[in-house]
């Protein structure tokens, strides 16, 4: 599982979204514990997951901070 400090982390970086997503998910090897990458998913309300992900990587280094970031749309129907 994910220390609360990850989870903390990843709830103020996506806080300037609050408004617009649903959910912010953690998936992949970072739930069991092994940190390389952090896998987050993104489920937008309404607005379009093309606006969602280019606010992402206008307000966050997402490369520095080691995130994979997806909209559920995205994802393979073996993850959803």
């Amino acid at each position: 599982m994910a220390s609360k400090a990850v989870i903390t982390a990843i709830e103020n970086d996506f806080k300037f979204l609050k408004k617009d997503l649903e959910a912010v998910l953690l998936y992949g090897s970072s739930v069991g514990g092994k940190v390389r990458d952090l896998d987050i998913c993104l489920v937008p309300r309404k607005k379009s997951e093309k606006d969602i992900i280019r606010q992402v990587f206008r307000h966050m280094d997402v490369v520095s901070k080691k995130y994979d970031v997806y909209c559920f749309d995205e994802l393979p129907l073996y993850l959803k």
